[in-house]
């Protein structure tokens, strides 16, 4: 441990512990100016009075001097630390691309001491896709930031005051970019061997399922890469192994949206695998395009009628269709329930006259219920607000004036059904497992279809309706993102589809026969396929950059500069006390100031 300065360009500053000497000299006149242009032509006399060491001035002048010595001091920092770092450690870096670049290349380095693999540093974690590529190479869970390897060694390393870190890495151009953010208690170097070329590579992001006409689904997507060599590619969407869409395109070394068709095969509640297939040479690890349709944005709502397309306009279909159209939300006419087992929607929309004709949909998707015809339920009714001589409700609710609600716990089936309120605030039966809208769409129910929120409200319901589904499908991720994290609890899976218990968490030890699953897919970020290497001057400025910021203090040298400049002020605070006293004692009583 030695003494060093956290900002030691303060020290410039050290020439002003003079000033209190030649201040005579460089102050202003306060009288008759001296004819005088230069130092060297003050007389004698002048130049003795200026740069007078008696007795009583000299130590004055120490004292100012001294105190602007230790000012400048308080402002360098002074602390006691290392001056180099105590450990040197090699990071290697096996993402999948680095490990394609470097394979031949590094083969030795995992033989020399304190070296580390990012995929040893940072392990994925323990949750098992339901398909993924076999032979994925590397590290399959995203390229992390310098910042959080660094946290990761100081943490494995905690007696160690600072670290050296040697990074190892091929230095994709979008990998390590953001590198400011990584300025902590470590000293970093880079090192990447000689030679290395961009390897060619393609890769497929941003798909997407929209499904035109009544059943016709289709997959966009984009094909991207540093590919220069043109030719054609094969692309298949599997779904279980079964192949339901395939196209051939021509690659001629620009980015390329794809959309193809799908087939009859496929299902909508199934993850697909997207396969790149191609002659041209190029890295290959990335071939695979794992995709999940998420149910909120791709929500399929099935309405089904009592009395058929025809008579249900009159009461509320083309009010029902319309907010549907606005949500962009994919509705469709369900005939029967042969038509719904080989269309399954997400949640159901029951329009009719009585609940007890979907006594068959117990098991089937969630399911809103919707009553047609005033008069057959007018009994248990009333009008908001409440008639009149009655306590009226707050303005703030969901329905209109004059809208007609139903109290479903007053039906002659209440009791079967056991019909409670839930938690969103409308009736459900606990045993069918139905949701009861209290009232209708229609003019005889009130002028609930004619209001401007009227399609917000129908999206909120069927929310309500998706949170209740038997299988979730929470979309597509990026490994090693906050966004993944937060849906599932897990951020460093490796690409592949998945399907887990809806109660399970990355903490906890779920129960396997739970009837709600959730299911998802993740994919390594779109930077991680593209091959482009930083230049020799990128990588030479991003080691500059460390080379020149000072790593943060760690607590043991924070501690010790707190302690120093508790002294240092106290000692500046006596300095000024003494020549404060020895101006007081330097005045003559006789001949006061």
């Amino acid at each position: 441990m030695m003494l060093q300065l956290l900002y030691p360009w303060w020290m410039l500053a050290l020439p002003l512990c003079g000033l209190p000497w030649f201040w005579p000299v460089i102050q202003p006149p306060r009288g008759e100016p001296l004819p005088f242009s230069t130092l060297f032509l003050f007389p004698r006399e002048n130049l003795s009075r200026h740069f007078q060491w008696s007795s009583r001035e000299w130590p004055l002048k120490l004292l100012r001097s001294l105190m602007i010595l230790l000012l400048v001091l308080l402002f360098a920092k002074p602390y006691f630390g290392t001056l180099e770092p105590h450990r040197e450690v090699r990071i290697l870096d096996d993402t999948p691309s680095a490990g394609l670049h470097l394979k031949a290349a590094t083969e030795n380095i995992l033989d020399w001491e304190n070296t580390f693999q990012i995929s040893e540093l940072l392990p994925q974690d323990p949750l098992e896709p339901i398909s993924f590529q076999q032979d994925f190479p590397g590290y399959a869970a995203g390229s992390p930031s310098l910042a959080t390897l660094a946290s990761v060694l100081m943490d494995r390393f905690p007696e160690e005051s600072r670290l050296k870190l040697t990074l190892v890495s091929d230095f994709q151009h979008t990998q390590y970019w953001f590198y400011p953010a990584a300025v902590q208690p470590v000293n970093w170097s880079f090192e990447r061997p000689e030679g290395l070329q961009s390897s060619p590579n393609l890769a497929m992001r941003n798909p997407k399922i929209k499904t035109e006409g009544l059943f016709e689904p289709r997959l966009f997507f984009k094909v991207y890469g540093n590919m220069k060599a043109t030719g054609d590619l094969r692309i298949t969407v599997l779904q279980q192994d079964r192949k339901v869409g395939e196209t051939r395109i021509q690659w001629e070394g620009e980015t390329i949206p794809v959309s193809l068709s799908l087939s009859d095969q496929f299902r909508r509640l199934q993850p697909v695998k997207i396969l790149l297939e191609t002659e041209l040479p190029q890295a290959g690890f990335d071939d695979l395009l794992y995709f999940q349709e998420s149910s909120l944005n791709d929500l399929w709502v099935g309405i089904m009628t009592s009395e058929g397309p025809e008579g249900m306009f009159r009461h509320g279909l083309h009010a029902l269709k319309s907010a549907l159209n606005a949500s962009e939300t994919f509705s469709f006419l369900v005939r029967d329930l042969e038509h719904l087992k080989d269309h399954v929607p997400d949640v159901l929309i029951l329009l009719g006259d009585h609940p007890l004709r979907w006594k068959a949909l117990k098991d089937g998707p969630p399911a809103l219920f919707i009553p047609t015809r005033l008069g057959d339920w007018k009994e248990y009714a009333r009008q908001y607000p409440r008639s009149e001589g009655s306590e009226t409700q707050d303005n703030q609710s969901l329905w209109p004036q004059g809208q007609w609600l139903v109290d479903w716990t007053q039906a002659p089936f209440a009791e079967d059904w056991q019909i409670r309120r839930n938690e969103f605030g409308n009736f459900e039966s606990e045993t069918r497992g139905i949701v009861l809208l209290e009232t209708g769409i229609s003019d005889p129910w009130g002028s609930l279809y004619r209001i401007d929120e009227f399609a917000e409200r129908l999206q909120g319901w069927l929310q309500q309706l998706e949170k209740r589904m038997h299988s979730r499908r929470l979309g597509s991720f990026y490994s090693g993102t906050r966004k993944l994290n937060s849906a599932i609890g897990y951020s460093r899976l490796g690409s592949g589809n998945y399907q887990t218990p809806e109660n399970s968490s990355s903490k906890t030890n779920s129960s396997s026969n739970s009837k709600r699953t959730k299911s998802f897919s993740v994919n390594l970020p779109p930077f991680e396929s593209e091959m482009r290497l930083m230049s020799d001057e990128e990588l030479q400025r991003m080691q500059t950059f460390f080379d020149q910021r000072k790593p943060p203090l760690q607590q043991t040298e924070l501690g010790s500069a707190e302690k120093i400049k508790q002294w240092l002020l106290w000692i500046v605070l006596l300095i000024a006390l003494a020549e404060i006293s020895m101006i007081l004692l330097r005045r003559n009583p006789d001949n006061p100031a």
